[in-house]
């Protein structure tokens, strides 16, 4: 790389080399294409930069955002919710609208956490939590 005095050359050195590579993919585009179909190649050519914050704003929008959290509270807190024997075999996988679905370890473990300790967990998790912050609860196997 060259040696620069300061940024603002390098920058303006980046910006000519990339204009003209600009024009000289463009040009290229409108013989192949024509004018107005070569200037909508080159603009799915060079897509717009988009902010990283700008993109995680739509993901974890604020509809999810407060979900997303208690999950992360209940994974954290899990061991006191359930107990050393459960939380050794069982974790919490997501929650979604209100959907708590809660991975087993294995399908034994699947089978003991439904027809056994279903009614506790659900029991102690809404005896935590605010009311009707979950509408149910799953129970899934490792690897669904």
């Amino acid at each position: 790389m060259n040696d620069y005095k300061n940024n603002d050359e390098y920058y303006a050195s980046f910006n000519r080399m990339k204009r003209k590579r600009i024009d000289e993919i463009g040009s290229i585009l409108k013989d192949w294409y024509g004018e107005n179909i070569g200037k909508e190649e080159l603009k799915a050519y060079f897509p717009k930069v988009v902010a990283v914050k700008d993109v995680l704003k739509k993901i974890v929008s604020n509809e999810n955002y407060e979900e997303i959290e208690l999950l992360v509270k209940l994974q954290k807190s899990w061991l006191d919710i359930v107990g050393s024997e459960v939380s050794a075999n069982s974790k919490p996988l997501s929650l979604k609208d209100g959907v708590l679905t809660i991975q087993a370890k294995n399908s034994a473990w699947l089978s003991e956490l439904k027809n056994f300790y279903s009614k506790t967990v659900e029991t102690r998790l809404n005896g935590l939590l605010k009311k009707g912050k979950f509408k149910k609860v799953y129970y899934v196997s490792a690897g669904k």
